[in-house]
């Protein structure tokens, strides 16, 4: 068996050590300057930590390589991926394989380089409203939705057939959306297995779409919208897939894409 002197073996951990500090200097203020503010908002500090680890092993950026990492107990899978595959919703979906998928969230860097793609594959309870925090939260998203009639207990409904997490990282304008999208679709008159929403003042760069769907397969649903997308020529800044609950034997999925 080949051993290497103690001088190579110093030599090899120097060299290893001054590279991976070089891209650590250049990486962790390029990530830090290029994500956007609602990746920070729906991401722990652990999860920028390990998204930045698995960008600098996997060489994501210079190799076009994805990194995928998994939860200990396995519900959450993130995919830390080139941007710049103009089919990478897609690929990620196909990845998925036969999980179903009841939230996503995927963020695209503003270059174009990066982008993370979470997707939990559990059955949640749903969001607690125990603490005075919560029920706080619930007063001020109806309170905000008094135009629309949105009355405290039709919040604490929504709320019970979310995640546990779903409250603390939506914002107000968020639940509501997709509160007013349930609405309609339990609406027989107005939709039956789908409703689609198109906003382009919301925001001066990007348009939001928003789909409401009945569907026996959410991942399957996810990998149609986005070969859909994707034939268009549409790149994907940010989106969300959200599940509230099941109706027979179909799940209410809303999917939002900027």
């Amino acid at each position: 068996m080949y051993k290497p002197d103690r001088d190579a073996v110093e030599e090899i951990v120097a060299s290893l050590k001054q590279s991976m500090s070089q891209s650590i200097e250049y990486l962790v203020p390029w990530f830090y300057s290029s994500m956007p503010d609602y990746y920070y908002f729906s991401t722990s500090r652990q999860e920028r930590v390990e998204h930045l680890h698995a960008i600098l092993t996997n060489r994501v950026l210079e190799n076009k390589q994805t990194a995928i990492l998994t939860s200990q107990d396995g519900s959450k899978t993130t995919y830390i991926a080139s941007a710049q595959n103009p089919r990478i919703v897609s690929d990620l979906c196909r990845q998925l394989g036969s999980r179903e998928v009841r939230e996503g969230e995927i963020t695209t860097s503003p270059d174009g380089l990066v982008l993370p793609a979470s997707f939990t594959v559990d059955n949640p309870a749903g969001s607690s409203l125990d603490d005075p925090a919560a029920q706080k939260r619930v007063a001020e998203i109806s309170a905000a939705g008094k135009a629309d009639k949105v009355s405290v207990e039709e919040v604490k409904s929504l709320l019970a057939r979310t995640r546990p997490a779903y409250l603390s990282k939506s914002a107000d304008i968020r639940v509501l959306r997709h509160l007013l999208m349930l609405r309609r679709m339990a609406n027989p008159r107005l939709c039956r297995a789908m409703a689609i929403d198109f906003d382009n003042t919301a925001y001066k760069e990007t348009t939001r779409i928003q789909i409401g769907c009945r569907t026996r397969s959410r991942t399957e649903t996810l990998l149609r919208i986005g070969r859909v997308l994707e034939s268009f020529g549409v790149r994907i800044l940010r989106g969300y897939a959200d599940s509230f609950g099941e109706e027979g034997n179909e799940s209410v999925y809303i999917v939002s894409l900027y």
